[in-house]
């Protein structure tokens, strides 16, 4: 799979957000019936294993500090099972911000950090912006 560094998709939600820094990376999707809310459930299934455990230790050591932490990370298999990609809802540490059918912007706002992570789907060129 080849991933290229690319720009904001103009009708993406954070197209308006002000922000201190961005990155954008586009890679081109195989499946062309892909659904919005598929394509976040991957999001938090397709990483190694050690990514979870970094998170995990994570938790473990700046809850002291105050900062949020994630909500029951260690059993990921259920969280992603009962995620329905919906504004509002909570898995681990992201918060679904916003939703329509080509984008899903997951986040949230902390003490020291306010963050975004944009999933963008361009049906049309069959690529999937992060």
């Amino acid at each position: 799979m080849k991933i290229t560094k690319t720009k904001l998709p103009e009708t993406s939600f954070l197209k308006n957000v002000p922000f201190d820094y961005l990155d954008c990376y586009t890679a081109e999707v195989k499946t062309k019936d892909l659904e919005i809310e598929k394509v976040g459930k991957l999001f938090f299934l397709s990483g190694p294993s050690w990514i979870t455990s970094l998170l995990l230790l994570r938790d473990k050591l700046v809850g002291f500090l105050g900062l949020k932490t994630g909500r029951d990370a260690s059993d990921k298999q259920r969280l992603i099972a009962n995620f329905k990609c919906e504004i509002g809802e909570q898995i681990a540490l992201f918060k679904v911000f916003g939703k329509n059918p080509n984008e899903v912007l997951f986040g949230e706002n902390d003490i020291h950090l306010d963050f975004r992570v944009s999933l963008f789907l361009d049906r049309s060129m069959n690529t999937i912006t992060i």
